[in-house]
């Protein structure tokens, strides 16, 4: 059931999402303007099925409309539409990604061909309201997501090249490879400020992961200009970056491969000055340009394996003002985001709820 909050352009309110009992949602994703909400549901893993279980749990993409609440299930969408795209064959491969004004999504499918034995993958944005897509123009699209406006994507390397990171302009299909080389990891709502792990050295034989776990953390501008150094990628777990990219949160952890030893947030400058440093196990969902933090959190037995943020059970939504005054905002909560000033949660419950307030100021007091 939908309140009036959102449509009478109130700064607070909520709306159930319907979801099959037991199964963990995530997110959420808003669109510009409030329009539609994004989320992931994961279905619950077969009884006793383990560590093998968790990984393979289905999960799928939706979206709810903030205005008439009516919800899409985008994953049986672009597979019914993939069912009669060249002939059919084609699935949806990983995630789908909403665009920033929530007008079309993003997402890589995959085929298999009879005549050369090989797969065939493509990325593809297609339009919610028209149903036109377009396939995106580069052909060696490794990863891709939005950048802003635009799309922000790894370029397929040879051998034991890094991967150089690109923008592209999805209405000319116009690419510009930036002067960075690594994995992108976080960017601003104006394109004009992203955090990558850039310039990694590859061990002698050394895996993927070795190779980004040898690099740094750093800040750049839309060219890929480095601005500064924010830490060793070895201890990197997660980053937000604040809407006009003036500040970024980073999540560090102390034996993120192994037992788990110390977990910290730190809320510095783009230009990698440290504003606060805060200690414990905070998934840093949003920072604004002032400063303030707002964050997930959750208890994770250290000893577990990575997959254990699968089965972590909903984590306290807190916030932390520009000066580090602090506030629980919802005790059971999946995951926030923040848009256009206000900071948006999954509330956990039977259905769970979209919920919303002012943010930072509301949030904050």
């Amino acid at each position: 059931m939908l309140s009036h909050g959102l449509a009478l352009g109130r700064a607070s309110g909520s709306v159930h999402l319907p979801i099959p009992t037991g199964s963990r949602p995530s997110g959420p994703i808003v669109a510009k303007g409030g329009k539609a909400a994004y989320y992931v549901v994961r279905e619950a893993p077969e009884p006793g099925g383990g560590l093998l279980a968790e990984m393979t749990a289905e999960e799928s993409y939706f979206r709810i409309d903030l205005a008439t609440g009516a919800v899409t299930n985008l994953s049986e969408t672009m597979q019914e539409f993939l069912d009669g795209y060249e002939g059919g064959g084609w699935e949806v491969l990983g995630r789908i990604r909403p665009s920033p004004d929530g007008c079309q999504v993003l997402f890589n499918a995959e085929t298999y061909d009879l005549k050369t034995d090989k797969l065939k993958s493509r990325w593809l944005l297609y339009g919610l309201a028209d149903k036109k897509v377009v396939r995106l123009a580069p052909a060696d699209i490794d990863d891709a997501g939005w950048f802003g406006e635009r799309l922000g994507y790894l370029r397929k390397a040879k051998g034991s090249e890094l991967m150089p990171i690109c923008l592209l302009d999805p209405a000319t299909m116009r690419s510009t490879e930036l002067r960075l080389r690594g994995k992108l990891v976080g960017w601003d709502r104006r394109g004009e400020t992203l955090v990558a792990i850039a310039n990694p050295k590859r061990p002698a034989g050394g895996s993927d992961r070795e190779l980004l776990a040898s690099g740094k953390v750093v800040s750049a501008d839309a060219t890929g200009k480095v601005l500064a150094t924010l830490c060793d990628a070895k201890s990197f777990a997660q980053v937000a970056v604040s809407p006009g990219g003036k500040y970024v949160a980073l999540r560090q952890v102390e034996g993120l491969r192994g037992p788990i030893r110390r977990q910290w947030v730190t809320i510095l400058t783009v230009a990698g000055q440290a504003k606060r440093k805060m200690a414990g196990a905070i998934m840093p969902s949003a920072v604004s340009d002032d400063g303030a933090l707002a964050g997930i959190v959750r208890k994770i037995d250290p000893n577990a394996t990575r997959w254990a943020a699968l089965r972590a059970a909903p984590g306290q939504l807190t916030t932390w003002s520009a000066d580090g005054k602090k506030k629980i905002l919802c005790e059971k909560a999946w995951g926030a985001c923040e848009q256009d000033g206000k900071l948006y949660y999954i509330e956990a419950g039977e259905p769970p709820a979209l919920k919303w307030v002012t943010w930072p100021s509301e949030s904050t007091k």
